[in-house]
């Protein structure tokens, strides 16, 4: 059995600019995925984990600030600070660090996200000089996908209450989000072009990255019908990749009891309605739900809620005899979506 700790790093595999830090405040009984060791580029095995790694970071004000976490003054940190790797002023990087610290089984936690935006800043000096306003549209972007990472804290903090005793749910839900996030967070910063992502291209990597997470990924088939020459912003996208998250979760809970039924499918198909209107048809093939009053009321249903007003979008359950099927409503452009 693969450990619980193993399993939610595996969303962070191979990517270099996003880290998952889990108890990155106990020095003794901490896990790092793979970006953090390319980020201060050390080898895992010869790592040990101490305060000693904040002498190479240049800001002061910030070693205060994780100083002050440690020693439990403060609950969380968000920092943006420069790195010098090995110690060498000359070869330097910069991050953001988001740590906060939570109870669980009256213990206390720590969960933390470290994001190398080197790159990123680099072509912003570099944009600064011919197009301020591309400038401007990074520092949105990476600001929308730090808004996430911590509304990610807020799903866990729910979770804690609705699963206290059921910490294998809490990661395999945390898990699933956790990919899709990373998943968006390492294609928007390899491109240059944030107002228009293809969104069939991330439903294709997102089944992947799903059917190598659960547990039931040899017995369900995911199908994703989506127009090849959509794109959609990261704003709209986002949200939109994390509806599907909970929904998929919620077919996977429930639809399916059966572990033995053969031909289980769940398939997401993605059409316009008119030039500024989409609409998503989630389905699969399961058992259907018995009172869809119950459903609505469980944890899952809520955060679909939240992230569908987060969306400007509608969602309405349409079928639940026959296996289940939703459609979701929303605009292509959002109100607040990111102009020219």
């Amino acid at each position: 059995m693969t450990k619980p700790v193993d399993f939610l790093l595996q969303g962070f595999k191979n990517s270099k600019k996003l880290a998952l830090l889990i108890e990155p405040l106990n020095p003794k009984h901490f896990e790092f995925s793979e970006g953090f060791y390319y980020f201060i580029n050390k080898n895992p095995k010869d790592y040990v984990h101490s305060l000693d790694i904040i002498n190479n970071i240049v800001e002061d004000e910030t070693k205060k600030q994780i100083i002050r976490l440690v020693e439990g003054e403060l609950d969380r940190i968000d920092e943006t600070f420069t790195y010098n790797v090995d110690g060498d002023e000359n070869n330097q990087k910069i991050c953001e660090l988001y740590i906060e610290r939570f109870e669980f089984s009256k213990k206390n936690h720590s969960l933390g996200f470290l994001s190398d935006i080197t790159d990123e800043m680099n072509k912003q000096r570099e944009l600064r000089e011919s197009n301020e306003h591309k400038i401007m549209l990074i520092k949105e972007v990476h600001h929308r996908v730090k808004n996430n990472l911590q509304i990610l804290n807020s799903f866990l903090n729910l979770e804690k209450r609705v699963y206290n005793n059921e910490p294998d749910v809490i990661i395999e839900h945390m898990q699933t989000r956790l990919t899709s996030l990373a998943l968006l967070h390492e294609k928007t910063y390899n491109t240059q072009d944030f107002k228009n992502i293809n969104l069939n291209d991330f439903m294709q990597d997102q089944d992947n990255q799903i059917k190598n997470l659960v547990s039931m990924n040899d017995s369900v088939e995911f199908e994703s019908i989506i127009d090849e020459d959509l794109n959609l912003t990261i704003e709209v996208i986002t949200p939109l990749l994390l509806i599907i998250d909970e929904l998929i979760m919620n077919a996977l809970k429930h639809a399916f009891p059966d572990e033995t039924i053969k031909n289980k499918k769940i398939t997401k198909i993605i059409t316009k309605i008119d030039e500024n209107t989409l609409q998503m048809t989630f389905k699969d093939n399961g058992v259907g739900i018995d009172n869809p009053k119950n459903i609505s009321k469980n944890l899952g249903c809520t955060i679909i809620k939240s992230l569908t007003k987060q969306l400007d979008g509608e969602i309405k359950l349409v079928e639940y005899r026959n296996g289940t099927e939703y459609k979701l409503t929303f605009p292509i452009k959002m109100a607040h979506t990111i102009h020219d």
